[in-house]
C-alpha cells in the first residue's frame, strides 16, 4: 500500500485528494494544524479507505522539524505539498518572517528536507502552486515585504517560488530516482481566504458560485501522485493534466538557484542537499 503524505488534508483540495487517493488504495497521511478540524476530516476519509492524522502547524518551522521523530523509520512514496493561505495584511510566524512565504514556500521547503530519509527511489512529490504566480514580480531582498504589502504580489511570490522550488528539487531529486512535479489546479471553490475580514470573504463567497469543485481541482494533484502515465516524469508545471505554460520568471534556471539558496540560509540548513 502506498504511503502518501498530503499537507492541509482538512479541508478544500486537500481534503479533496486524501478521499480520492484513499479510495484509489493509498494510506493517507493527513498533515493538518487544527486537531478538531483534522479529526473531522479524517472520519470522512477513513470512510472512503486507509488514513491517519498528523498534526502540524506549518508556521511554526519548530513543529515540522519534529517531523523527523515523527517519521523516523517510515517511508514515504508520495509527498503532496497542498496548504497554502492568502492574507489581506502582513503577518509574522514565531520565526518572524511574513506569514504567506513562511506558509506556502518556506514550510514545504523545511518539509521536504525533514523527510527527505523517509522517499526513495520510485516517490514522487507533489507542488500545489497556482498561475497566480503570473501576478509576482519576485525580489529576494524584498521578499518578506517589511515595507510594503500586497495580497497579489505576496501571494503569488509565494507561488512562483512553489514552481522554482519544484524544479531545483527535480534536478537535485532525479540521481535518486525521485520525482519532483507542481501543478496548477485551476480556479476551485475552497476554503482559501475564508478567515481574512468581512468584505474579502463576503466576495470570495460570490465569486465561488462560479468555481470548479475541489473534487475536480485535485484532479491534476492526484493524477501525478498516482498515475503511472507520469512515471518517470520530472520538472514539470501543470494544468488539467498537461504541461502548463509558466511565466518568464518561473522558467529562470537562475533564480530557481538564488530561491533554493536563500530559503535554506533563513532556515539554517546546507544548500547542497540533498
Amino acid at each position: 500500500m502506498k504511503q502518501t503524505l498530503i499537507t492541509g488534508a482538512n479541508t478544500g483540495l486537500g481534503l479533496a485528494a486524501s478521499k480520492m487517493l484513499a479510495r484509489a488504495g493509498h494510506h493517507v497521511i493527513m498533515l493538518c494544524r487544527s486537531p478538531e478540524r483534522g479529526a473531522a476530516a479524517l472520519a470522512e476519509v477513513a470512510a472512503e479507505g486507509s488514513a491517519e492524522l498528523v498534526l502540524c502547524d506549518l508556521s511554526d518551522f519548530a513543529q515540522i522539524r519534529r517531523l523527523s521523530e515523527t517519521f523516523a523509520g517510515r517511508s514515504i512514496d508520495v509527498l503532496m505539498h497542498n496548504a497554502g493561505i492568502v492574507l489581506t495584511d502582513r503577518q509574522v510566524c514565531p520565526q518572524g518572517f511574513e506569514r504567506t512565504i513562511s506558509v506556502n514556500h518556506l514550510a514545504p521547503y523545511l518539509l521536504t528536507h525533514t523527510l527527505w530519509g523517509c522517499l526513495s527511489r520510485g516517490s514522487r512529490v507533489v507542488i500545489v502552486a497556482s498561475d497566480a504566480h503570473r501576478a509576482a514580480r519576485l525580489q529576494l531582498a524584498t521578499w518578506m515585504a517589511e515595507e510594503k504589502f500586497s495580497t497579489i504580489q505576496q501571494y503569488g511570490s509565494s507561488k512562483l517560488c512553489n514552481i522554482l522550488f519544484s524544479d531545483a528539487l527535480a534536478v537535485r531529486a532525479q540521481p535518486h530516482g525521485i520525482t519532483v512535479n507542481c501543478l496548477h489546479p485551476g480556479a476551485v471553490n475552497t476554503s482559501l481566504g475564508d478567515r481574512n475580514d468581512v468584505w474579502y470573504s463576503g466576495l470570495g463567497a460570490f465569486i465561488k458560485r462560479f468555481l470548479a469543485s475541489p473534487e475536480k481541482g485535485a484532479d491534476t494533484q492526484v493524477w501525478l501522485a498516482d498515475s503511472p502515465e507520469v512515471e518517470g516524469q520530472t520538472g514539470g508545471y501543470y494544468a488539467k493534466r498537461r504541461l502548463g505554460r509558466r511565466s518568464r520568471q518561473a522558467g529562470d534556471a537562475q533564480l530557481a538557484l538564488e530561491v533554493w539558496r536563500h530559503s535554506a540560509a533563513l532556515l539554517q540548513l546546507d544548500p547542497d542537499w540533498p
